[in-house]
């Protein structure tokens, strides 16, 4: 609702609707509907069908807001032991502290992982009801609109009344369970007892463990739950342990210690980590054997933010991978991807350089290697306090050797000086990944074998330079590039070979590295790029609701030149702006010395010698010169203007994004242009 004011009509009818469903007034005639939803059917890897209810728009509003109320006070009751609502990682919590507590297993005592059928639209609706009134009473008007009586779920042509379960598509849905079992988890009488949602764990003494199995089993009943033995597993059984639990009529499938396994994640060091990643591995080269299908922006979009180090993330920051050589074949996946993709041949630095963050020079497609270190120690620097509530007080003490051997792992990364994040700086992963960062990126300009490598990689890390990658590849609004455009975008970027050594059309030779048009007089793309950036300029003028027109007639300097554009109308103490774009080569033979010591240089240099030849214009005018290097590095007027012309259109529109916007659409208009400079040099194709 970006940009609707307090007064808007709709926004107050709204909040109105919201309210209303809310304080439970939803008509009983559109009951049923409202809190229905349409229904969808998906495979379960292990067989079966998950039924998934996506509710509609408005109970899913409603559901949102009624979520944020209670969210703290609904932690503050399920807590310590409950972990799926309202618990920030509540998942590595879960994980971190069965690690610790299985590294120091005592003799006769196991460990059961318990397993629900069905378990969200099983558990009773009257029980969900009656453990609302009794904890959250403010939430019992809106539960009994929703549940107090069956509504409608669409499959198909078909409609199936929904009577029993809280919806999975429901907002509210995982709360409304986590309540209805919360008497029975805590009723737990193990030294470890806990609840991700549905996923019910239990550890110690077996003869413990044992009764509250089956004390979980018939009490669960009552709430209209069921537990699948068959998916229920022990860990850490003996010939002793196996005696008790039978003794009880309890035969579980047992697992070994090296093979244990919590949501998804392995639980100690070895075959089962690299067997986990190996998986992941596989899922990874499905994918990237689709993403050439694909534009090249939109497959580096997904690489970056979706396919690669994102789907393994959860694993690193859970498991003890560091070291694991499964991290190693997984890197090469993704690295090859990455060449596939782009149409580019990747070199050792240019890998490097590309699984460095953006802000560090990089493409942002991480190195699981490089990154696994830093993930563990931050998810187990920010799990400490909740798992040590978890644990029994005699594991209080325990260390989970895995973070010796990360943190031992990170400390060779970084410089020796550096000392490893402490407090709440510890629990940030990027307060471990920036120095890691930090050493890669400045031992590659240190050992930069000329000073064109050193600009370059100077520029890639100016903020601006990497603003492009972060624009959603949108056609519409005209952020998507061609795949030319991004080979170009990249190559030049990482240093990497974009052509054949050949003439250019201006005579002069061209190398592997193709970037000779960037700054050839006769270059093609030198109008088309500067025509892009200041037609950018002007429209975003005038959705900031400030008139200008280009190249204005009777405004010019003492060699009859105009500028680029200027404003109708005062921008800044009473004064009209006008405004001039330039686009200097950071790689020019004439700049490159220049460029090696400092990014941005040549951006600001350029900025001084249009503020001179613009000079008899700001007799009259507020002159702002426009310098945008080729690789992206912006002069300090350049950044300051996007700076407050973004501040300006987000007065006019109410979306806070739009500085960073338009950032993205300059950034994007200069690859292009780079792209034609560097495409033209071989003339007529």
């Amino acid at each position: 609702m970006a940009g609707r004011g307090q007064d808007d009509p709709l926004l107050d009818a709204i909040t109105q609707l919201v309210n209303l469903m809310l304080a439970g007034g939803t008509p009983n005639q559109v009951r049923p509907i409202i809190f229905g939803g349409a229904l969808t059917a998906i495979d379960k890897k292990g067989g079966g069908v998950r039924p998934i209810a996506v509710g509609y728009t408005w109970r899913r509003l409603a559901g949102k807001v009624a979520c944020r109320l209670v969210s703290a006070k609904a932690a503050a009751l399920l807590s310590p032991r409950q972990l799926g609502f309202g618990v920030p990682g509540g998942a590595e919590v879960a994980v971190h502290a069965t690690r610790r507590y299985l590294q120091s297993l005592p003799f006769n005592h196991i460990f059961v992982k318990i397993d629900f059928s069905n378990a969200f639209n099983s558990v009773r609706r009257d029980v969900i009801l009656e453990a609302v009134q009794r904890h959250i009473p403010e939430l019992l008007p809106y539960a009994s609109s929703c549940y107090s009586e069956p509504s409608s779920l669409t499959f198909g042509g078909h409609r199936i009344a929904s009577e029993t379960g809280a919806q999975q598509g429901d907002p509210l849905g995982p709360l409304y369970f986590c309540l209805a079992v919360h008497d029975l988890l805590t009723s737990m009488q193990s030294e470890l007892a806990l609840g991700y949602l549905d996923d019910f764990s239990l550890g110690g003494e077996a003869d413990d463990v044992a009764r509250d199995f089956i004390t979980l089993e018939t009490r669960a009943e009552e709430l209209g739950l069921t537990l699948n033995r068959t998916k229920c597993e022990v860990i850490g059984q003996t010939a002793s342990t196996r005696a008790q639990l039978a003794v009880y009529g309890v035969d579980l499938r047992e697992v070994e210690l090296k093979d244990a396994i919590l949501l998804g994640s392995p639980l100690l060091p070895g075959v089962g980590v690299d067997e986990v990643i190996a998986a992941k591995r596989e899922e990874l080269q499905t994918l990237a054997s689709r993403l050439p299908l694909m534009p090249a922006h939109d497959s580096l979009y997904l690489l970056r933010n979706v396919v690669t180090t994102a789907r393994l993330i959860y694993t690193l920051r859970t498991a003890p991978c560091t070291g694991s050589m499964e991290l190693h074949h997984y890197d090469n996946v993704v690295r090859s991807s990455l060449s596939t993709t782009l149409n580019v041949e990747l070199t050792d630095d240019a890998w490097m350089q590309a699984s460095l963050p953006v802000r560090w020079g990089g493409l942002g497609v991480r190195s699981a290697v490089s990154l696994a270190a830093s993930a563990y120690l931050a998810s187990a620097a920010g799990t400490l306090d909740r798992v040590v509530n978890l644990l029994p007080v005699r594991l209080h003490a325990s260390v989970d050797p895995a973070v010796a051997v990360a943190q031992q792992s990170w400390q060779s990364a970084v410089d020796p000086a550096i000392q490893p994040p402490t407090a709440e700086s510890a629990s940030r992963q990027q307060a471990w990944d920036e120095p890691c960062c930090r050493k890669i990126a400045m031992k590659m300009v240190d050992q930069a074998a000329d000073d064109y490598t050193r600009a370059r990689l100077l520029a890639s890390r100016e903020k601006t330079s990497g603003s492009w990658l972060k624009a959603l590849p949108i056609a519409s609004v005209g952020l998507r590039m061609d795949d030319d455009v991004v080979r170009v975008a990249v190559g030049v970027r990482l240093g990497v070979n974009l052509c054949d050594p050949h003439v250019c059309v201006c005579g002069h030779q061209v190398d592997c590295r193709g970037t000779h048009g960037l700054a050839c007089q006769r270059s093609a793309g030198r109008h088309p790029r500067h025509g892009l950036l200041n037609d950018l300029v002007w429209r975003a003028l005038q959705r900031a609701k400030v008139p200008a027109h280009k190249e204005p007639t009777g405004l010019i300097r003492s060699d009859g030149k105009r500028p680029d554009g200027a404003t109708m109308v005062p921008w800044a103490r009473g004064r009209c702006m006008a405004w001039d774009v330039t686009v200097p080569d950071t790689l020019a033979p004439s700049h490159v010395q220049t460029s090696a010591t400092r990014a941005g240089t040549v951006a600001e240099q350029s900025e001084a010698l249009k503020t001179t030849k613009y000079a008899a214009i700001a007799v009259s005018h507020t002159f702002i010169p426009l310098a945008f290097e080729t690789l992206g590095a912006w002069g300090k007027q350049a950044q300051q203007f996007v700076a407050e012309l973004g501040r300006r259109i987000t007065v006019v529109t109410g979306d806070q994004r739009e500085t960073e916007f338009l950032r993205q659409r300059l950034s994007v208009a200069i690859q292009r242009g780079n792209a034609i400079a560097c495409l033209g040099t071989f003339g007529e194709r």
